[in-house]
């Protein structure tokens, strides 16, 4: 009967184990698209604020 208890012992481990995995790797990928996300909403502004400075020019310095 050991053995049985063993091996459901064994599998639990296994799945917390895997589970755990799972959980550290899905924080990494979230930690990691946040900061994608960042980087991306810096680099739009930085392009909407050239162009509304372009279009500040085209239009004779209009604020």
């Amino acid at each position: 009967m050991s053995s049985f208890n063993d091996n459901v012992n064994d599998a639990t481990d296994k799945a917390k184990a895997a589970a755990e995995d799972a959980a550290d790797k899905a924080e990494g990928m979230a930690e990691h698209m946040e900061d994608r996300l960042k980087h991306a909403t810096e680099d739009v502004k930085e392009k909407v604020g050239g162009f509304v400075d372009k279009m500040k020019e085209r239009l004779g310095g209009a604020k």
